[in-house]
């Protein structure tokens, strides 16, 4: 069935020429042309949202959480069409560090709007993000000493430092003064 409207989706289509009769041409001149019409895929890309900050607690995981859905972003889309994109997100390991790349794979359309999977074509590409993994929070420590009924005096000396990758540690020093 042939349509006066332009098509709008992606294919190849053939065009009817038709033509009134008059004195100058003859109503033969009409005609079709097949395959002559072409409307191309739009290539569509995608690229991690500007300004993103991720971060998450030490766990010992390289899975970035709490991944949402804008964090890519779809360019390309026709007409105001919808879709969105999704991806597996990892950090390059596990360590606590501030500044680490984040591997973003596997990305695929999906669409899940009112685009249509006919209309667009896609080349994935590995893309790179960059978070932080910070240190896993340290629960508190309580010390008990149990000792004979003699007098105790203590000194307890406690010394923290902060390495290069973030960690804190700490040196005790118990000293225990005459008495024990």
């Amino acid at each position: 069935a042939w349509i006066e409207a332009a098509p709008k989706d992606a294919g190849i289509y053939d065009i009817r020429i038709s033509r009134a009769e008059d004195e100058t041409y003859a109503s033969y001149d009409s005609g079709i042309l097949d395959d002559y019409f072409v409307i191309n895929p739009a290539e569509l890309t995608v690229s991690v949202k500007p300004g993103l900050i991720i971060t998450k607690a030490y766990d010992g995981t390289t899975t970035v959480t709490g991944v949402e859905p804008d964090w890519l972003v779809l360019e390309g889309l026709k007409n105001g069409e919808t879709a969105s994109a999704l991806g597996t997100w990892n950090y390059d390991d596990a360590n606590a560090e501030m500044g680490k790349t984040i591997n973003i794979t596997g990305i695929s359309i999906i669409y899940d709007g009112t685009a249509s999977s006919n209309n667009y074509t896609y080349t994935p590409v590995a893309l790179t993000a960059t978070g932080d993994i910070t240190n896993a929070s340290q629960p508190k420590t309580n010390v008990t000493i149990n000792y004979a009924a003699e007098t105790v005096n203590t000194t307890v000396l406690m010394e923290y430092s902060t390495d290069e990758t973030g960690w804190t540690s700490c040196a005790d020093n118990m000293a225990i003064d005459a008495g024990w």
